[in-house]
């Protein structure tokens, strides 16, 4: 992740003038996220990873990954490259995290995670470094209630305890009638 120091330079020299240009840092490795315990080598019955950041993403950037609703209380998740390690790494984990705290969000709707969204948002600065900045559940929960609606609200209705405009509607008909 070079920035161009040289060409960097030569576009703040007055000596010489070059085309404006642009430079952005982006990912050398791939980074995927597992969910749940998974061996070092994953087999075809694990659950697929989520991709987190792709080869050659723009940094800084922000990721909201969605994960399932149903999962248990302090799940861990792993983020590992995906397949590329770089030089130096002993394999190819980078961070084994564990999320507690959302059934007792959860709880409070009696249980039920049919309307309930889980998202990780995770965050990438220009340096590579990547870290969880939170975990949210949004919990929709719908109330039916039952209320009286008023139509028309006039003084006529509140006198005569019929609507007044449906008097005017009538005394048109009549006058179009006649």
């Amino acid at each position: 992740m070079v920035f161009g120091a040289g060409l960097f330079v030569a576009n703040l020299s007055t000596t010489f003038r070059l085309r404006k240009f642009g430079m952005h840092d982006g990912v050398r490795f791939p980074i995927d996220l597992y969910l749940g315990d998974t061996p070092s080598n994953p087999t075809e019955t694990d659950p697929p990873p989520k991709p987190l950041l792709p080869r050659d993403k723009r940094l800084p950037v922000k990721r909201v990954v969605h994960l399932p609703p149903d999962l248990p209380e302090g799940f861990p998740m792993e983020l590992r490259y995906a397949d590329i390690v770089p030089s130096g790494m002993p394999d190819n984990v980078l961070a084994r995290l564990d999320v507690s705290g959302l059934k007792v969000g959860m709880g409070r709707v009696n249980g039920s995670v049919e309307g309930v969204k889980v998202d990780a948002h995770f965050r990438a600065d220009v340096g590579g470094l990547v870290s969880l900045d939170k975990v949210e559940a949004l919990v929709e929960h719908s109330v039916m209630v039952a209320t009286k609606v008023r139509v028309c609200g006039g003084w006529f209705c509140f006198v005569y305890g019929v609507c007044g405009v449906c008097v005017c509607v009538f005394v048109v008909w009549l006058w179009l009638l006649f």
